[in-house]
């Protein structure tokens, strides 16, 4: 399996430690742009909180994937129902 290295967009010097995201076929499991480096901050501050303990790399990207793409999700059906209030 390749990985490669994804530095989450901050202004944190501690960030600069990079994680290591796996990666399958060439696509990173997060997809890309922005929803990509959000993933990696997240699961770079889970591993944080942890100590940095090894072996549990794909279990903070998978939990922090799925905080993200929730958030995502709640932040759209919000917005639509805004919109469907408004009608």
């Amino acid at each position: 399996m390749k990985s490669r290295t994804a530095k989450p967009k901050c202004g944190d010097k501690a960030l600069a430690n990079a994680i290591t995201v796996p990666e399958v076929a060439g696509d990173s499991f997060a997809g890309a742009g922005d929803r990509g480096d959000e993933i990696a901050a997240a699961a770079y501050y889970k591993a944080e909180r942890r100590g940095f303990v090894p072996g549990y790399e794909l279990e903070d990207w998978l939990e922090a994937e799925a905080e993200v793409v929730g958030d995502l999700g709640r932040m759209a059906g919000e917005a639509a129902l805004q919109r469907s209030a408004g009608d």
